[in-house]
């Protein structure tokens, strides 16, 4: 019983996920001068392990394209890189990009750049649970970091505890 409650609290939250639907919702309309062109929402179990997420494309007729993406892990420690990047602080940098784990605002996140392709991915892990994720093609970073601001970071806080498991 002891090594199932530890494995739980490993691999399972600590809450069950928000609905799906509800973090489709907090996704933008447009990211810049791109519109959405694309979006949806999912809720995955396996196990103890939850998560529910939403996705949404932007993009122009230049061809500069965002991908967003906002996942709620349920608080589950073992997601990824979300525990190495509460304590990890690290940059590389070459000629052709770069990569970054660092805090902003006591969040820990993540970016990655090929200057070479102009395309990257910037992430912010909101509240030890919610991970806010950019991708694009033919963008800076500057708009990778502008479309994951546009999803309301004190909304996600706000939600940090909703959905405790007794």
């Amino acid at each position: 019983a002891a090594a199932r409650a530890v494995m739980g609290a490993v691999m399972g939250g600590q809450f069950e996920p928000v609905d799906q639907h509800i973090l489709k919702d907090m996704l933008p309309a447009s990211v810049g001068d791109l519109k959405r062109n694309k979006s949806e929402a999912n809720k995955v179990a396996m196990g103890e392990f939850k998560i529910a997420k939403a996705e949404a494309g932007y993009s122009d007729s230049q061809n500069h394209n965002i991908d967003l993406t906002l996942t709620d892990t349920g608080g589950a420690q073992m997601f990824g890189a979300l525990a190495a990047w509460a304590s990890v602080e690290s940059e590389s940098d070459s000629d052709s990009g770069y990569e970054k784990m660092s805090k902003v605002d006591g969040r820990p996140t993540h970016e990655k750049f090929n200057k070479n392709g102009m395309n990257g991915e910037y992430s912010v892990v909101v509240g030890n649970r919610f991970l806010v994720e950019a991708q694009g093609q033919q963008v800076d970073m500057a708009a990778l970091k502008q479309a994951v601001a546009s999803v309301d970071f004190n909304k996600l806080e706000s939600m940090k505890n909703d959905g405790a498991k007794k």
